[in-house]
């Protein structure tokens, strides 16, 4: 056993250098900006183990000439990379070392040659000689203390971030007899992908049961914040007045938001942080990024960009910026991380996780009387989703947003089925529709890309008392999201502001049965 320990502390180092020791120091100096999250030393812990067991078989067959060699490569590349970080630092720290020639060293492709050619030349003078276990010994004694450093990093290191919890539960509603009205916006929600995906999963029409679902409905404005705003107030964007007055008027006193809380109703919200609601309009306001952390996905993906850029030499970095290896988006967030922007996050996957902390807390909050709206910024681009909702790290796939909202549907049709669990479904107001379209259209079975993004967007309505079992149903009646406001409150059972342009879908459609 101690004649394999040696040898095992020995293969230890290279990879040690390579992965481990490189990746900690910057998790340490990044670790605020990474939620502590330490899943995304995973990969290069398993680089590691993979590093190590090549070595293993490397040393294991070194009676061979080649694998000789190559095992002595191994052993060497322990020292070259120290040597290599040690030139890089002082050529970085002291601009006149790096004037003697260190810097042509390490950030020229001549250099980097002149480097891995002399590497192979004493890999070579040292296989003809020796065996590699001459150099074990040392070697296995400089992987203790490597590891004895390391460890001692992560040790010494007790500082966490207090995650902040979800607030307490908000009191009762003071109107007990008042349904829950669920609002969910879904950022680019596309009719003509909706209905392909209705076309392809039989189910879904299942899932929807107790829905009305509007095929003509229309949004007004391809922007967010307009086509939001005419939703909130009923009224299109008159141009007598600027666009900040009319945004900042939308999503504070004008909204029928306001309208639902003088009357009593609870209100919640959970937005993209560029959703300017006044503080005062809702209860509790939340942005996505505020409540959960980061996708440890989406983190180690920022993580390894910010891990090249510190470690990878420059000329093979250039090499692989012009390589088909890697996708556009990976080299542009490749670029941003060298421009100093090196943890960037995703909308869609800060929607999603948002989304699931929000349907585990709906437990806690007002069983009636209560108004939440919830904007989500997914299916929208970029198409980072599968369609079991996973994360697909350097997706460019902008002509294909079926998985994504394949997602989209996924987490809609698990809120409500957490709704069911709740009791709280039947008697729900319960609403879904999108901000605008997207440039797709349908050519018979496929979706193509249009020239441009479309207003089309479905709205989907369930109405208190209507149930799964009453199934899904299909309405022809014209719509836009002028109308949302005054039917929602028409629905509540009170009067829609006259100043309102859309008007009421009433409810002959929405329960054919009256019921």
């Amino acid at each position: 056993m101690k004649l394999l320990a040696v040898p095992a502390l020995a293969l230890v180092t290279t990879p040690l250098l390579a992965f481990i020791s490189s990746s900690s120091v910057l998790y340490l100096g990044n670790q605020a900006e990474l939620h502590h999250q330490r899943e995304v030393l995973l990969p290069f812990l398993a680089l590691f183990a993979i590093t190590w067991s090549v070595g293993a078989v490397l040393f294991a067959l070194a009676s061979r000439p080649l694998f000789r060699f190559m095992s002595w490569g191994y052993f060497l590349a322990a020292p070259a990379i120290v040597l290599y970080r040690f030139v890089t630092g002082l050529s970085e720290d002291h601009p006149a070392f790096g004037a003697l020639g260190a810097g042509w060293l390490v950030d020229s492709g001549p250099g980097l040659l002149f480097c891995c050619a002399a590497l192979l030349t004493v890999t070579a003078l040292l296989a003809r000689q020796w065996e590699p276990r001459v150099i074990t010994a040392p070697l296995a004694a400089f992987g203790v203390l490597l590891l004895l450093h390391d460890a001692s990093n992560f040790i010494s290191d007790v500082e966490r971030r207090d995650v902040s919890r979800v607030e307490a539960a908000m009191a009762p509603s003071s109107l007990p007899e008042a349904p829950n009205v669920y609002h969910i916006v879904l950022d680019a929600f596309h009719t003509e992908v909706f209905e392909k995906l209705r076309a392809e999963d039989g189910e879904l029409d299942a899932a929807l049961g107790g829905f009305a679902y509007f095929r003509k409905n229309r949004a007004l404005y391809h922007s967010t914040l307009v086509s939001l705003g005419s939703m909130f107030t009923g009224q299109r964007y008159a141009y007598d007045r600027t666009l900040a007055d009319f945004i900042e008027a939308a999503f504070g006193e004008a909204s029928f938001v306001a309208r639902l809380a003088a009357n009593g109703f609870r209100t919640v919200a959970v937005v993209p942080a560029s959703d300017p609601f006044e503080k005062g309009l809702f209860d509790r306001l939340s942005h996505h990024v505020d409540r959960v952390e980061r996708s440890a996905a989406v983190n180690t993906v920022g993580f390894r960009n910010l891990w090249i850029v510190a470690n990878v030499p420059r000329p093979v970095r250039d090499w692989l910026f012009s390589s088909p290896w890697l996708s556009e988006q990976t080299k542009q967030e490749l670029r941003l991380t060298m421009a100093g922007r090196a943890l960037t996050d995703s909308a869609p996957v800060a929607s999603y996780s948002s989304f699931l902390e929000l349907v585990r807390e709906e437990k806690d909050l007002p069983k009636s009387g209560r108004y939440t709206f919830i904007h989500l910024l997914i299916p929208h681009t970029p198409y980072v989703l599968r369609a079991d909702c996973s994360y697909l790290a350097g997706a460019v796939r902008d002509t294909d947003p079926l998985e994504q909202t394949r997602c989209t549907l996924d987490l809609l049709t698990g809120f409500l089925d957490r709704l069911h669990d709740l009791d709280r479904f039947d008697s729900a107001l319960i609403l879904v529709h999108g901000d605008h379209g997207d440039p797709f259209r349908l050519r018979g079975d496929a979706l193509v890309p249009a020239r441009a993004r479309s207003l089309a967007t479905p709205l989907l309505v369930k109405l208190p008392g209507r149930r799964r079992e009453d199934g899904f149903l299909a309405c022809e009646t014209p719509s836009t999201l002028l109308d949302i406001a005054p039917s929602l409150l028409d629905w509540l059972e009170l009067d829609p502001d006259p100043s309102y342009e859309g008007a009421s879908l009433g409810t002959g459609c929405l329960d054919p049965l009256g019921q």
